[in-house]
């Protein structure tokens, strides 16, 4: 960003096909800056982006596309400083809640699946479903969705799920006790590859934390998948507990339920459970560390489902670096080996690790 004189400018960029600028100018001795929406046709989605991340915005007067976000007095000693910080956090919530999502409906339940896409390159013939972790809020996507740079490199088609089959989430799995988020979200992904062509060998469900969850849950159903899950909570009520998340448990378990981190425990097992005898998923990677009970103390129950089948195979990676002493840091810790190992799945490989 530039500034001189009365005016800032900010040359054009874009978040997917929408084209934005920001403009900042002085008069009265206040310095504002607006949001510069260049097509009038994308001001609704703007306008709902912004609504989303709960930014109170003012439309310009002459109504041609503008949003005023930010205003200082120009004899303010930090007016440059705040203006600039205005535009990069504006950007950053665009980049988060600016997604091009699509609706599908589940016959079956009846369910809508929130999903986006980032478009493979090369001609790559590899499709990885993403599952997002626990948020600040719901409708943020890990790694920014389509919108980031993190999976940019990544050749694979990737579909980003999102979790909003209730007003908490359900780790794509559960609401009040029924399993019928599950149901949709697998159905859907089946939906998928078949209308897209691509084959259930190289499919991949991956995810961090939560997310790591929801593509073993999702897995588990299909065939031939390959699953990549970081630090994924193989103990959801436990965890839940332990990290004060109880409405999320709450709503996960059936209504008026006792005893819920023990009852949302057990939904995850019995779900496994009832999909053991034709297991789908071909290819597992665990990442965890020593410092992740709610993971490593029931890897051994994820394992044994894997001993059913020649075909089967689970890799487990648990890192004893002091640097993962919690779940959060395991997660961030080894966040560079998932995106490394994303990568090496998208060329079709299927490394033993």
């Amino acid at each position: 960003m530039q500034i001189w004189d009365s005016r800032t400018s900010v040359h054009q960029y874009s978040i997917g096909n929408v084209s934005l600028a920001y403009d900042t100018t002085q008069a009265d001795s206040l310095l504002t800056t607006h949001l510069v929406v260049r097509q009038k046709t994308d001001y609704p989605k703007v306008a709902n982006a912004l609504s989303k991340e709960g930014v109170v915005t003012t439309r310009h007067e002459r109504d041609d596309g503008r949003f005023r976000i930010h205003e200082v007095s120009v004899d303010a000693p930090d007016a440059l400083d705040t203006t600039e910080s205005a535009i990069r956090t504006n950007r950053k919530q665009l980049t988060q809640s600016l997604i091009n999502e699509t609706k599908w409906t589940d016959e079956t339940t009846g369910l809508n699946v929130v999903y986006s896409v980032k478009q493979e390159r090369g001609g790559c013939d590899e499709i990885i479903f993403l599952f997002t972790s626990i948020r600040g809020k719901q409708h943020w996507i890990d790694f920014d969705g389509a919108n980031g740079d993190s999976l940019s490199p990544n050749r694979a088609r990737i579909v980003f799920i999102q979790d909003d089959f209730g007003a908490q989430y359900t780790y794509n799995f559960a609401y009040e006790g029924k399993t019928h988020p599950a149901t949709a979200t697998t159905n859907f992904i089946r939906s998928y590859i078949d209308d897209h062509g691509y084959s259930p060998q190289k499919t991949t469900l991956a995810g961090m934390s939560k997310g790591g969850t929801s593509a073993i849950v999702a897995g588990a159903a299909l065939r031939q998948c390959t699953i990549v899950a970081l630090a994924p909570q193989l103990s959801v009520g436990s965890y839940l507990h332990t990290s004060g998340r109880h409405q999320i448990a709450k709503q996960m378990a059936p209504p008026e339920q006792h005893g819920r981190i023990r009852t949302v425990n057990n939904l995850l097992w019995d779900y496994l459970t009832d999909h053991s005898e034709h297991w789908g998923i071909e290819t597992a990677y665990i990442l965890t560390s020593e410092n992740d009970p709610h993971c490593t103390n029931d890897l051994w129950r994820l394992a044994s489902y894997f001993r059913g089948s020649s075909s089967s195979h689970i890799y487990t990676h648990t890192t004893s670096s002091s640097k993962a002493h919690s779940h959060f840091a395991t997660v961030q810790h080894l966040i560079p080996l998932f995106l490394s190992l994303l990568g090496v799945i998208s060329f079709g490989l299927r490394p033993s690790i």
